[in-house]
């Protein structure tokens, strides 16, 4: 029981920590698409080699922001494998393995409404962009990309 109580825990908490990356890098002027992609990929650790990605690494808040999503998704990837194992020993050794198994499916089809649900992800949203103005230094703009210095060019 413990060990699937932890790992709904450690996936809502995944969850959690990819939106509020995603936020964050919508921020840094990303778009919302573009950020939530690069936050998953972060976080999972797939790293696509777009322009996307390459846009991420020439601005110094955005590489911070990934490079905290990529030792967080390490960590959560590791828990989450550990209690997987757990769960699945422990299952397999009670004899209401049915009762486990219900409380995994239900846990994990709550989560997974959470994650696909428009209306809790745009209230989600409002209060993580209002948390990252108030305490966080956002105020770093990519002013290569407002001016569009690229190709050599300066002001």
């Amino acid at each position: 029981m413990v060990a699937i109580i932890s790992l709904l825990f450690t996936l809502s908490l995944a969850l959690l920590v990819t939106r509020v990356a995603a936020m964050a890098l919508m921020l840094t002027g990303m778009s919302r698409e573009a950020a939530r992609f690069q936050a998953r990929s972060a976080f999972t650790g797939v790293g696509y080699t777009t322009s996307e990605a390459e846009e991420v690494l020439k601005h110094p808040l955005r590489r911070r922001i990934v490079m905290l999503l990529m030792l967080l998704g390490n960590a959560g990837i590791a828990t989450v494998v550990a209690t997987v194992m757990l769960s699945l020993l422990m299952t397999s050794q009670s004899a209401n393995w049915w009762l486990y198994g219900i409380l995994l499916s239900s846990g994990l089809l709550m989560l997974w409404y959470v994650a696909s649900s428009r209306g809790i992800e745009r209230h989600l949203n409002k209060v993580i962009a209002w948390v990252l103005k108030r305490w966080s230094p956002m105020a770093v703009r990519d002013y290569v990309a407002i001016l569009q210095l690229e190709g050599g060019f300066a002001v």
